[in-house]
């Protein structure tokens, strides 16, 4: 017979919980998440679930309907919305965050596998530091059938010791303006913050808006912990994938494509031209946002032409932004050799 109470023996503070998980067409992997959701040492208080107009037969929402008996048999709250337009991943992690009404909500990919003291572990951090607004974890990297690949989600992004060690200190802006470090289905974050990152604009994935903004004031903290705390699945049709760390992209893990420094270029100049997306934005932070704009437009439009490009880096590198707002020598080869 399933337990009609939660376990609350190892919550030892006041702060509530929530999971916002997003669904389309999951659920070949759904089942092994909720599983793990009912598996955690310390159940969230709320689940919140929005189903982004699957186009399987129904089968993720008859999934859906069936765990929802089990969350609340267990003391946890259920509240579940099935779209009938799709909107896509973002809107929908939008329109889940927006009905938070936890102290810390944790976001949910359809499917992952979380370790169950996930949430306990974390939960530490958020009741020990008041000041902590974000915080985000390593992973395990899994193929579809839920083996090991060998290699951690820091592995794949990048994370080094150093920049653990930079984000620990506070410094995790000067490391977002150079690249996305912070993945969603890791994060766990404080519900004060949403009011200072929604509504997420246009062109921006919600992770990459949420740490970014909030790394760019002054309110909160961002903080990050080298624990594998969700097995991250890689199965082919993930909306943002990881790939193997190999000697190749050691060079080209900051060449971003043409077109992707062109369309950051670009989100970056309407951010600057509205000021109420930079209510929270410390004012030193928007003269390195314009660097940041003016360098991403540089190495969108770089020539395809080996001399003028070589010339354009050169001079890219000279001004210094390479350095700041790339990964110095890395990037440099990479756009001379227009890798990607």
């Amino acid at each position: 017979m399933e337990r009609t109470e939660r376990n609350t023996a190892v919550k030892s503070d006041n702060l509530s919980t929530s999971v916002v998980l997003a669904t389309y067409n999951g659920s070949r992997f759904l089942r092994a998440q909720l599983d793990s959701l009912l598996s955690q040492t310390r159940l969230p208080d709320q689940l919140l679930v929005r189903d982004d107009a699957s186009t399987d037969d129904e089968a993720t929402w008859r999934l859906l309907v069936v765990y929802e008996s089990r969350f609340i048999s267990r003391g946890v709250q259920v509240e579940m919305e099935r779209g009938f337009d799709n909107v896509g991943y973002r809107t929908n992690f939008e329109r889940l965050l927006r009905k938070v009404t936890t102290d810390v909500v944790f976001l949910c990919d359809q499917d992952d596998v979380w370790q169950p003291h996930k949430i306990e572990r974390m939960m530490q951090e958020f009741s020990a530091r008041p000041r902590l607004g974000l915080l985000f974890t390593n992973a395990r990297l899994v193929d579809a059938a839920g083996t090991e690949l060998g290699f951690t989600l820091f592995d794949g992004v990048g994370v080094s010791g150093q920049e653990l060690t930079r984000i620990h200190r506070g410094e995790t802006a000067d490391l977002l303006l150079q690249r996305t470090l912070v993945t969603g289905a890791t994060m766990g974050v404080r519900r004060e913050v949403l009011a200072d990152v929604l509504p997420i604009p246009s062109g921006w994935v919600h992770d990459e808006w949420l740490a970014f903004v909030l790394a760019l004031g002054n309110r909160f903290e961002i903080d990050a912990l080298d624990e594998k705390l969700i097995d991250y699945r890689q199965h082919g049709e993930n909306a943002i994938g990881m790939a193997a760390p190999t000697a190749g992209n050691f060079w080209t893990a900051n060449g971003l494509r043409r077109d992707s420094q062109r369309s950051l270029a670009l989100r970056l100049q309407r951010l600057l031209h509205n000021s109420n997306l930079l209510q929270g934005v410390e004012p030193r932070w928007r003269h390195e946002l314009e660097q940041r704009r003016i360098h991403a437009h540089h190495r969108g439009h770089l020539s395809r032409n080996p001399i003028k490009r070589i010339g354009a880096v050169a001079r890219e590198a000279m001004s210094g932004r390479y350095s700041r707002y790339a990964l110095g020598l890395r990037s440099i080869v990479s756009d001379i050799a227009l890798l990607k």
